[in-house]
């Protein structure tokens, strides 16, 4: 989460312009924005589903800033004008384990800020283990390998009438 959440946090920061807050200020906000996203998300982290609890962990910023960020900006003592100015007036960012993304408007394309592959692959493989798991059918698994079908243990085959 913590990698998420800072890339996050980052992506924010870089839509500023260099000039505009100074430099340790620009650290109390990231550090500050780092805290309240982590306390907010602690208990909505699911990397085993990763699009569980999205929309909870999503900022957005349509005609007003989100609360989250305006508390953050009002804590640091930052003019919220200045973040209104900057950031796209359409703009929601999604925080998920293994994936921050973001899109401009309703209808436009999703940006990949942050991607942990490997994570984002044995989320998927965990997932579907558990399913598996859960299930009396054979699986077929074919994401980035050869095929697989996985059987379950006990299962009892009755053989085939070759006559």
């Amino acid at each position: 989460m913590h990698q998420e959440v800072k890339h996050l946090a980052e992506f924010i920061i870089s839509k500023l312009p260099d000039s505009s807050i100074p430099p340790n200020e620009k650290a109390l906000f990231f550090d500050s924005l780092v805290f309240e996203l982590i306390n907010k998300y602690t208990d909505h982290w699911y990397p085993e589903v990763s699009q569980q609890g999205s929309a909870y962990r999503s900022i957005s910023i349509w005609s007003e800033l989100d609360p989250l960020l305006l508390k953050v900006i009002r804590k640091c003592n930052l003019d919220s004008a200045l973040f209104q100015t900057y950031l796209s007036q359409d703009l929601t960012i999604w925080c998920d384990p293994h994936h921050v993304c973001y899109r401009i408007g309703d209808h436009g394309n999703i940006y990949t800020i942050y991607e942990n592959k490997k994570g984002l692959i044995d989320s998927a493989k965990k997932s579907m283990a558990e399913k598996v798991a859960k299930s009396n059918n054979d699986f077929v698994i074919s994401a980035y390998t050869t095929p697989v079908v996985i059987r379950r243990a006990n299962r009892v085959e009755t053989p085939l009438n070759t006559s």
